[in-house]
Order: C-alpha cells, then structure tokens, then sequence
C-alpha cells in the first residue's frame, strides 16, 4: 500500500512520476495552445514574421509533448500493469 492506502502495481515513487508527467503533458499542452493563439492573433494583425516565430516556438514544444506522452505511457504501463 502506498501512502494514500492505494494497492498499486508500482512504487510510490514512480507513481509520483506518473504523476508529475501526467501534469507536464497537461502544462505543454496549455503553452501549445496559447501560442496558437498567438499565432492567430498576429496573423489578423498582418504580423506575419512575429506570427511565425510563434508557430515555431509551437512546434518546438509539440516535440517535448510527445516525449512526455512517451513518458506517461511507459509509466502507466508500469502502474497499470500493462508492460
């Protein structure tokens, strides 16, 4: 049992893990969005350069969301017991 009474398949360490990137993929997605947002917004202002460099700083985060996709996968197969 874990320090909240919960029978897991993993230690609490790793569920805190499991946690911790739970909530970066919630974080990365949020900024992703906000500079979409951005994106659009320069856009109709017609400032293409400033609108591009945020769908670049967008993408460069979709990277670092996919690895920590990759991260909470690997780490609920191991809470889950699906490895």
């Amino acid at each position: 049992m874990n320090e909240y009474g919960h029978r897991f398949r993993c230690s609490d360490e790793e569920y805190r893990a499991l946690q911790m990137a739970r909530n970066r993929v919630i974080d990365y997605k949020i900024m992703i969005r906000s500079f979409e947002r951005g994106t659009e917004e320069l856009m109709k202002l017609g400032l293409t350069e400033d609108a591009l460099k945020h769908k670049e700083a967008a993408n460069k985060l979709v990277k670092d969301l996919r690895y920590w996709e990759s991260e909470l996968k690997r780490l609920e197969a191991i809470r889950f017991g699906r490895e």
